[in-house]
Parts: C-alpha cells; sequence; structure tokens
C-alpha cells in the first residue's frame, strides 16, 4: 500500500534586525538552523545602510530596508521617514502575513515590533548583549517572549518572567584547525568600531613582532585596507584584507582574536575555545560593549583592554604573555565556551511553541 507524505506546512517569518552585521547574522543564523526542521518563508527588514544591503543580498535573503529612525521625535526628517516606514509595513504585514516575528534588539526593530504588535502577531525579541540596551527596554514588555544569550543578562529586571536562556545563534563555523607553526592573531572591527582598531592596532603589533614570532591576519573594512598596508609596511607574515565571507575560517585558525566586544564576534570566539582580546567601542549605546567586555574578563573569560592603553607596555606584555604560554590561551578557551554553551533551552523547542 503506498503511503503519502503530509506536505510540511510553510511558515512564514518576518526577521528585523539591522544598522550592523551583529544584528543580521544571527537572525540569518537562526532561519538556517529553522529550515533543516520546517518549511520556512521568510523576509528581512533591515536599516537602510550598504552593510545591510550587502550581508542580506550575498545570503541570497528577501529583504525591505527602512531609514533607521533617530530618538528625536520632533524632527521633521524623521516624521516624514516615520510615515514613509509605516506605509511600507502596513503593506507588507498584510501582504505577507507572518505568522511569527523574530527581532534583534536594535533601532531598525522599534517600529516594526509595535506595528506588529497592534495587529496581534506573535513576537520574539534576541537581546544579544550582556545588559538590555535601550531598544530591548522599550520593546522586551510587549513581545511574547525575550531570548538572551549570556548567563544573566542586566539592567532590566521587569521581563525575567519571560526571558529564556539560548545558545548563541551562530553562522556556520568550522572546527578549530592550525595551519601556522607561529601564533596565530586575527583581528577583526566589525563594521561600527574597525577605524580605532585600523589606526592604533598597527603599532602594538610591530612593537611585539620583532620579538616574538606571529602570523597576523587584519580585516580592515574595506574603506582602510591601504591606510593599514602602509601602517605595517614590510613586517612579515602580516595578511591585511579589506572583507570575507571565509571569516569564521581564518578565526578557526587562530590562536588569540583582537577585536571589538561586539556580541557576534565575542559568540564565534567562544564557540572556537579562542583567547580573545576585547576592545570596548567607548561610545556604544548604553555602554553594552564594555559591559560585555568588563563580565567576561571578571568570569576569567576574556581580556579587557580600553581603548586608552591600547599602546602601552602593559598591552604589549599581556599580548606576549598569551602569545607564550598555549596552556594559558587553551584553559580561557574552555572557560569562555563553558559560559556561554552550557545549560541552555533548544532554540528550535522555543520557536516551535510560537508557530
Amino acid at each position: 500500500m503506498t503511503t503519502h507524505t503530509k506536505p510540511r506546512k510553510t511558515e512564514r517569518i518576518l526577521f528585523v534586525g539591522g544598522g550592523s552585521g551583529g544584528h543580521i547574522y544571527p537572525l540569518i543564523a537562526i532561519e538556517n538552523k529553522l529550515s533543516k526542521d520546517l518549511n520556512i518563508q521568510s523576509v528581512y527588514i533591515a536599516a537602510n545602510k550598504s552593510i545591510d544591503s550587502f550581508i542580506l543580498s550575498t545570503n541570497d535573503k528577501r529583504f525591505i530596508l527602512l531609514s533607521q529612525l533617530t530618538w528625536n521625535i520632533t524632527s521633521l526628517t524623521n516624521v516624514l521617514f516615520l510615515i514613509q516606514s509605516i506605509y511600507i509595513l502596513l503593506c507588507l504585514l498584510l501582504r505577507f502575513k507572518p505568522s511569527l516575528i523574530i527581532s534583534t534588539a536594535s533601532r531598525t526593530s522599534i517600529l516594526p515590533v509595535l506595528l506588529a504588535k497592534f495587529f496581534g502577531h506573535k513576537i520574539i525579541l534576541i537581546e544579544l548583549n550582556s545588559t538590555f540596551g535601550k531598544v530591548s527596554r522599550v520593546l522586551a514588555p510587549i513581545c511574547n517572549s525575550t531570548l538572551i544569550c549570556w548567563p544573566k543578562t542586566s539592567g532590566f529586571t521587569g521581563i525575567f518572567n519571560k526571558t529564556i536562556r539560548i545558545d548563541p545563534p551562530l553562522r556556520k563555523i568550522p572546527l578549530p584547525t592550525k595551519h601556522s607553526e607561529a601564533p596565530t592573531i586575527t583581528i577583526v572591527g566589525g563594521s561600527q568600531g574597525a577605524r580605532f582598531l585600523n589606526r592604533k592596532i598597527p603599532a602594538l603589533i610591530k612593537s611585539i613582532a620583532n620579538s616574538t614570532r606571529i602570523q597576523v591576519f587584519h580585516f580592515t573594512g574595506f574603506q582602510d585596507l591601504n591606510m593599514v598596508k602602509n601602517s605595517y609596511g614590510e613586517l612579515p607574515n602580516i595578511h591585511v584584507i579589506s572583507y570575507s565571507d571565509s571569516l569564521p575560517e581564518y578565526l578557526a585558525k587562530s590562536d588569540i582574536i583582537i577585536s571589538r566586544s561586539g556580541a557576534n564576534i565575542i559568540f564565534e570566539g567562544a564557540f572556537l575555545k579562542k583567547t580573545l582580546f576585547l576592545v570596548p567601542i567607548s561610545y556604544s549605546s548604553f555602554g553594552h560593549q564594555f559591559q560585555n567586555a568588563d563580565t567576561l574578563a571578571k568570569n576569567g573569560c576574556s581580556i579587557l583592554l580600553n581603548e586608552r592603553s591600547l599602546e602601552s607596555r602593559h598591552s604589549q606584555h599581556l599580548l606576549i604573555e598569551y602569545i607564550k604560554d598555549k596552556d594559558r590561551r587553551e584553559l580561557m578557551g574552555k572557560q569562555i565556551w563553558n559560559f556561554f554553551f552550557t545549560g541552555n533551552q533548544d532554540l528550535i523547542t522555543i520557536i516551535r511553541k510560537f508557530l
């Protein structure tokens, strides 16, 4: 007797978040994970920025770009953007009819989430940082659930009954590998914090390269490639790269990662059990980058370097110590992995409850 398998229901999910890769890559990772078990039709709402368009286009996603609103509600430009965005979102919600909205806590998320709530849609908010920022404080109380990735996300006690801790959502990352006998350092500024590191890190690397054998991969972003190349000069084993889709592969073969302290790079380094030297952006909203780096440093999971002391002798000596001490690096790698990837609930199981 022939049996027929019932076709799986198509779930329409609206993914919301933008302004930086750190708000978009986790959403793509979540969709990829959901697609293994569910029939997914998706649309992304992101910010009208080149980085958002680039990431979503290269990942073959359907998306709509919105102008980012500021907190100044009296601005005429803001009002015009608001009217335009409301019209676009109303058309999208009425035509696409999403069964679920999954949003990271970016400024791009505010209007879509508020409108979706007004029309009765189910909403899951994801706070990626160690502390609730301004956007998550506004949106979390109206969402059906808030997913967190840190053992304790501070700053907002009013919604803890609706928070669920999950493994950090990650894009596909290869297993840790090693291709060089020399300790390998990878430097990543991210979409918001690359300029400062591009100006300061070459001097730090040059100060130790003459006495310590290392290999360096420095990711600059598209603007500063030539400047950084000139800063390193003829220093051997230095590879300066503007951008690569293969960044996770470079992280996998690193011994030390020097980066800003955005959640995305932290999660990827933690998964790979790497030693992280974190330099928080001093102007990040609600100081979330400092909170991220400080929380990890206090738990023995990373090294915190502030912008003012990046070129100091202390920073040089600390970096040299970890370059030379493999056991110390491995211990810190294990500690940061345990910090993020133990005792969490399954993402798929959680999302299924809302579909």
